[in-house]
């Protein structure tokens, strides 16, 4: 294949932004996000032509780096394929070696925050800093409803009780807010015209509501490269603790 054709200057575009993201320490990273990064340096196009899809040529190339050991086959998450093994260890010696190595503290006591995607793709990413922090986190992938109400995912940042109804105003003290302490929105509106998230951080605050399903707080986040539009809704649990429902919505360029 030519350097100079069609297909080996994707290649080698391909290869150039996962180099990149191997600096920033910004791997593993998903073949989504790699096309939404290539739209935004207008190197591909997210128009589709014709019966192929738009990011059928980035994911033939990155493919063909893949196979042929340019490109580590565990850069590059993939959600949607998972292998379930329930065959055991030989003896219990084994079995107990093996799970030891997964024994860790929880250095939050129980207070870790649950992490939730809308995309399979984008928890895939996220998930080796989870690790790192001692977080959970998971994917909903659009309705979820039957699995935000399973028992072991009723996890919130947040485990102060809310005050009592109208303890200010029986008490005369100051109300405190069962919400997370965040800066004033003008604040973050003049951090975020001076300089964008830094990759994989972002930035949330208060919002108002102007609809019943608007967010109570939206920011944005830099997640392995690409900027993102960050909306948050307050919920509560059935065990009536708060916790932040997040969704990320890839930006298609940098102002």
């Amino acid at each position: 294949m030519s350097a100079q054709s069609k297909a080996g200057r994707l290649r080698a575009a391909v290869l150039e932004l996962l180099a990149q993201h191997e600096r920033d320490g910004a791997l593993p990273t998903s073949a989504r996000f790699l096309f939404y990064e290539l739209v935004q340096l207008g190197v591909i196009s997210k128009e589709r032509t014709g019966s192929r899809r738009p990011d059928q040529d980035m994911i033939e190339a990155l493919t063909d780096l893949r196979e042929s050991d340019q490109v580590p086959w565990n850069w590059i998450a993939d959600e949607t394929r998972s292998l379930d093994d329930y065959t055991g260890s030989p003896t219990i010696k084994d079995w107990m070696l093996a799970v030891l190595r997964q024994a860790r503290l929880d250095p939050l006591a129980g207070e870790a925050p649950l992490i939730l995607t809308e995309s399979r793709s984008l928890a895939g990413v996220l998930r080796g800093l989870a690790k790192e922090h001692c977080v959970q986190i998971a994917p909903t992938n659009g309705q979820c409803a039957g699995f935000l109400r399973k028992e072991e995912y009723q996890v919130t940042s947040w485990n102060r009780p809310p005050p009592p109804e109208n303890s200010a105003a029986r008490t005369g003290s100051p109300s405190h807010s069962t919400e997370p302490e965040l800066q004033s929105e003008s604040y973050h509106q003049e951090a975020a015209t001076q300089e964008l998230p830094r990759d994989n951080h972002g930035y949330l605050h208060r919002c108002s509501k102007r609809h019943d399903r608007a967010p109570d707080m939206s920011g944005e986040a830099r997640i392995a490269s690409i900027r993102c539009q960050l909306a948050a809704w307050v919920k509560v649990s059935r065990r009536g603790k708060q916790y932040l429902n997040l969704k990320f919505t890839p930006v298609d360029s940098d102002d």
